[in-house]
């Protein structure tokens, strides 16, 4: 059977497809780490730094998802930016998500992860879930 909204589907391709696909195995990575301090996580005594984020993958990228939201709420207008237009955020990730994603490309495909501002718009475009901005 036909799927008849087969051409709703967005249609990825090249570098964003590769991040896609990057990021979906990513997410799937069950290590249990600091996302503060970067450390993989053992239960112990002692705090390994002095604001211990712990959690694996999916659980941080989930926080920021819903950080991300809640920083739109207070941003004055659809662009991102505060009320005099000096400040504009652009882009919320995990920190772990952007270094892996930049090496990926790097010793993968020999690139930057991203060549220029079109490239960082179309990423925004393609995970919007990771841009504080309504508006690109």
């Amino acid at each position: 059977m036909n799927n008849p909204f087969k051409s709703h589907q967005p249609l990825e391709k090249g570098k964003m497809k590769l991040i896609r696909k990057f990021i979906n195995g990513w997410l799937q990575d069950p290590l249990v780490y600091c996302n503060s301090c970067g450390i993989p996580y053992f239960p112990s005594d002692r705090d390994c730094c002095d604001n211990p984020q712990i959690g694996n993958n999916l659980q941080h990228c989930w926080a920021i998802i819903i950080q991300n939201k809640a920083r739109q709420k207070t941003r004055d207008n659809e662009y991102g930016s505060n009320k005099d237009n000096t400040l504009r955020i652009g882009a919320s990730l995990p920190e772990k998500l952007i270094r892996d994603l930049e090496q990926y490309f790097h010793e993968n495909h020999k690139q930057k992860l991203w060549n220029n501002q079109k490239e960082f718009r179309l990423f925004l475009k393609s995970f919007p879930q990771f841009a504080i901005c309504e508006r690109i």
